[in-house]
């Protein structure tokens, strides 16, 4: 499953203007050396580092964000390779709650696998009081490095982005479980911000 996703994952280094460091993942899908991640890491940074699979490091640019979906898409410079095809999102239909699934990320330590299963398949909630949403709830926490990795599920498909950022489910019942973005939900975003430039 990991041999499929993790030539895509790209590590993330986001220096704020404040001083401030803030690390997270990314995938990248092959659209132009376009780098998908989290708007909360890389939203405001004066400077986004990324750190592809062989090593090399790369400043990158911040083509936009959705904060009401903590999508965000970077563009990796000098990119004439195509990021490893996968499949994004075609199993999604099929999940079910208590499905066993991975989160896959990059961290400036390494690559990490987290196991998980599926809490609820459509928790609605509000992020960055943005509108509400229905995205993924997962069983097991992340670490906020795994911001912007890859919900996957045993086959190598890429079910969500995964985020740390604040999410308050509608409902106020208060959870310790992950969330993470549906594939549609940040592929459409990421579009918008592509096409609005």
């Amino acid at each position: 499953m990991a041999r499929y996703v993790l030539p895509n994952l790209v590590t993330i280094e986001a220096r704020h203007s404040s001083g401030v460091t803030t690390t997270g993942s990314g995938i990248r899908v092959p659209i132009d050396g376009i780098v998908v991640t989290t708007a909360h890491v890389v939203g405001d940074a004066a400077e986004v580092w990324l750190t592809l699979r062989d090593g090399s490091r790369r400043l990158g640019s911040v083509l936009g964000t959705a904060p009401e979906l903590d999508v965000a898409a970077v563009q990796l410079p000098g990119s004439t390779d195509v990021a490893v095809p996968v499949n994004v999102g075609d199993a999604l239909a099929k999940l079910k709650t208590g499905d066993g699934l991975f989160v896959v990320c990059s961290t400036v330590s390494g690559p990490t696998v987290t196991a998980t299963k599926v809490a609820a398949l459509s928790r609605l909630v509000q992020i960055n009081q943005g509108p509400a949403v229905a995205i993924l709830e997962m069983n097991a926490a992340i670490d906020p490095p795994c911001s912007g990795g890859s919900l996957v599920n045993t086959t190598g498909d890429v079910l969500g982005l995964t985020t740390t950022v604040a999410v308050r489910p509608v409902d106020d019942n208060v959870t310790t479980n992950s969330f993470a973005i549906p594939v549609p939900v940040s592929r459409n975003a990421v579009f918008r911000i592509i096409l609005n430039r």
